[in-house]
């Protein structure tokens, strides 16, 4: 059985590194990024509306559906699912709300050696902030007040109330990247609360009853779970282990033992836990996961084998050789 664990910012678990790597951006990694499209400058002041502007680009919405496939159980979020391919994944989720602009990562989250090759293995897409031009003086006021921030362990929050943001896992050659799995989070915004029944009845509706639930004072966790074969887990005695991590920004467990996860938190209001502040989804297909990156990894080698086995017949042909 191989188990991968990955962090996002994600890090394959076998050695946790997050090194970057150098190289030309793919075609999939410049359409992920709307802002080279527009070939606009950003500079000088701007609301929120104006930088999603610039940065989405060309981005034509509503973005073009994929089918899911047959037989799977439903495991998308608004549409997007592990399994596509990035270039139609990327505009779905762009197109979920007019603010949001996107970055895509080449950092290593995977650990793979990629011998100099450019992967994106990553793609997140936040609100867009105003621009505000700002001095060198408040510009160093504001990193001393983040490194305070920092040592005194207060986290700032990336999601405000009103807010959405997404995170896709992504493995594969340039020009072939492929979702590994989907994580959405949502704030609602103050007096739009839900009821926590509601959002429970909305996700019920969606994926089915689910295969695990648990409820505390502050939060409701669902999780819908399958084997490779599709079969519910819960309908598999001893197979407890086919979790995900809904959050975000949380670490993700592969494993080819496991199928098909979605997991969600919806979290209470403190003040009235009968109101959902926010929720936390996560899907992702485990087993195809484990066998996206593994194949991967392999195309690596074996490019990196090809170019050597060049290099040296190349040096062959030359016939040079050192005197002694």
């Amino acid at each position: 059985m191989r188990t991968h664990s990955v962090m996002l910012g994600l890090m394959w678990v076998v050695v946790l590194t997050a090194s970057a790597c150098g190289g030309e951006k793919s075609g999939s990694e410049q359409r992920a990024t709307g802002a080279a499209a527009a070939g606009r400058t950003a500079s000088g002041n701007a609301t929120a509306e104006e930088v999603a502007e610039e940065q989405r680009g060309r981005l034509r919405c509503p973005a073009k559906a994929v089918a899911a496939p047959s037989g799977a159980p439903v495991h998308d979020i608004q549409g997007v699912r592990p399994g596509m391919r990035l270039a139609d994944a990327s505009p779905l989720v762009l197109c979920s709300h007019p603010l949001l602009v996107a970055t895509s990562d080449s950092s290593n989250r995977f650990n793979l050696e990629t011998h100099g090759v450019r992967l994106v293995q990553g793609f997140s897409a936040s609100f867009a902030r105003p621009r505000v031009e700002r001095s060198s003086k408040e510009i160093l006021a504001d990193m001393q007040q983040a490194a305070m921030d920092r040592g005194n362990n207060r986290v700032k929050r990336e999601v405000m109330p009103g807010e959405m943001a997404w995170t896709l896992g992504v493995m594969g050659m340039p020009g072939d990247e492929v979702v590994t799995d989907v994580a959405r989070e949502e704030w609602y915004a103050a007096g739009q609360e839900p009821a926590v029944s509601s959002v429970e009845e909305a996700l019920v509706a969606k994926y089915g009853t689910p295969t695990f639930s648990q409820r505390s004072d502050q939060q409701q966790l669902l999780r819908w779970a399958y084997l490779p074969s599709g079969a519910r887990v819960q309908d598999q005695p001893g197979y407890t282990t086919c979790t995900t991590n809904p959050f975000r920004n949380s670490p993700v467990n592969y494993t080819d033992a496991c199928g098909i996860v979605v997991e969600v938190v919806i979290q209470s209001m403190p003040s009235n836990p009968a109101l959902a502040q926010a929720t936390q989804l996560r899907s992702v297909n485990q087993v195809a996961a484990v066998e996206r990156i593994t194949a991967t990894a392999e195309q690596l080698q074996q490019r990196e084998m090809t170019r050597r086995n060049a290099q040296l017949n190349d040096a062959k042909k030359r016939g040079v050789a050192p005197t002694f």
